[in-house]
């Protein structure tokens, strides 16, 4: 597994997430980070997506195939309505692999 977190994740990744400033608003993350955001940890998320599909559907061909945020990416903003932590954004980022729905 380390080879493909190497191989796909580059070292700004772990540079970037080291320097991540608490966020207070979105015009403000919009401004200063976004750019940093995209380039430097969804870009890499999203090939580490496609580096791992190949394995994962060896063990269930029924995954879906998207490397999309609110689908195989977590999304970074925060749903604030039933959380103690009001912060707009999340500190930590995740991906799934899916099924296709029964729809």
């Amino acid at each position: 597994m380390w080879a493909i977190h190497s191989a796909v994740l580059p070292r700004k990744v772990s540079a970037f997430s080291r320097v991540w400033p608490p966020i207070s608003t979105k015009v403000w993350f919009d401004e200063d980070y976004r750019d940093d955001f995209d380039k430097y940890l969804m870009e890499p998320l999203k090939g580490l997506v496609n580096a791992l599909f190949g394995a994962m559907l060896a063990i269930d061909p029924e995954l879906v195939p998207i490397q999309a945020v609110d689908k195989t990416i977590s999304r970074i903003y925060r749903d604030i309505r039933f959380s103690r932590n009001k912060s707009p954004y999340k500190t930590r980022l995740w991906i799934t692999f899916k099924r296709r729905s029964p729809d």
